[in-house]
């Protein structure tokens, strides 16, 4: 893990930003491993793949807070998600 090196890494890290009307602001802090997001709208909530965790999360984006894992520990590192709701799968590209 590198990101302690960089100057956007650390504690105070945000993984998760809303922008709304040009002005971004943090929106799950603490959250240093976001890479994909996809929306699920039977749960009215976001997944959101945990890089370092190797596991896929919730988030709900009403409450602003991770809401529970939504995989076991994956083979991989998840980067990039998409939903493919028509087959009732998430597809992920991710890294050893």
């Amino acid at each position: 893990r590198f990101a302690g090196f960089l100057p956007w890494g650390g504690g105070d890290w945000t993984g998760l930003v809303r922008v709304r009307d040009g002005q971004a602001t943090a929106f799950a802090p603490g959250f240093g491993g976001a890479n994909g997001i996809a929306w699920v709208a039977a749960r009215q909530r976001l997944l959101v793949s945990d890089f370092w965790e190797r596991r896929l999360r919730w988030f709900d984006p009403a409450s602003g807070d991770f809401d529970g894992y939504a995989t076991a520990e994956l083979p991989i590192h998840p980067d990039n998600l998409t939903l493919d709701a028509e087959r009732g799968e998430v597809l992920i590209a991710g890294s050893k």
